[in-house]
């Protein structure tokens, strides 16, 4: 399991507080059980919208395995959507908190691609039918 990172996790979690008070956040998720993937599935299930990501423009300590960067479980990360995303950076820059834009979100399709290739897509229906059938297995 990751070993816990409690200055990055009140750091990161004070500063995207902060940007949801500015306004400045359309939808935010800490990256928990099943990593970066699951994340953004469980995003795309509860609020009906698609997302085009390439997992390889993710922040990592030099990891290069598509699986590893889907599937990690590291603290103090969160994915963030936004409309403004200059003024996000900007602000996560001032505080030293590692970030990038890695996709996009819109559409009725989930998309993981790794370099421009595509690893996985789903349909935005299918994710929302398989999230919801696991309704109280955990």
């Amino acid at each position: 399991p990751p070993r816990p990172k409690p200055e990055e996790e009140l750091r990161n979690a004070e500063v995207v507080l902060r940007l949801i008070e500015r306004g400045l956040v359309n939808s935010c998720m800490d990256i928990g059980l099943g990593g970066l993937a699951i994340t953004l599935l469980k995003m795309s299930a509860t609020g009906g919208v698609g997302f085009n990501v390439d997992l390889a423009k993710t922040p990592t300590n030099g990891t290069m395995d598509p699986v590893v960067v889907a599937f990690s479980e590291t603290n103090a990360r969160y994915v963030i959507e936004t409309h403004h995303a200059g003024e996000v950076m900007s602000i996560l820059r001032e505080v030293g908190v590692p970030h990038a834009v890695i996709g996009v979100s819109g559409g009725d399709s989930a998309r993981f691609l790794w370099m421009d290739d595509e690893l996985a897509s789903l349909r935005v229906s299918e994710v929302m039918g398989y999230y919801s059938s696991l309704w109280g297995v955990f």
